[in-house]
């Protein structure tokens, strides 16, 4: 039964004031890897770049206007309904 035993070093899962050494030279490689990750653009690339976010932008500020046109379209289209028309429409869209 003694054999089967796990020995382990408690101390390798310690924090010490060395190891927080070597967690200071990670954040730094960390920092560095962000600069080598940046991307310029020429100023042709970033003039395409911000032409498809403006088109982007416009596409979906057109999708909130028309969703909220619905909107208002059927509160006004609930306004005018009696209670039963009110309660048949409801189920309708279950």
């Amino acid at each position: 039964m003694e054999k089967n035993k796990l020995k382990l070093n408690l101390q390798f899962f310690s924090n010490q004031e060395g190891t927080n050494e070597n967690t200071n030279d990670n954040n730094d490689s960390k920092d560095e890897q962000d600069k080598q990750e940046e991307v310029t653009f020429t100023p042709e690339q970033q003039k395409k770049v911000d032409e498809i976010i403006e088109r982007r932008l416009a596409k979906e500020k057109k999708n909130a206007d028309k969703r909220v046109q619905d909107a208002v379209e059927e509160a006004k289209r609930y306004a005018k309904m009696n209670k039963d028309q009110k309660t048949e429409c409801e189920n309708e869209k279950l």
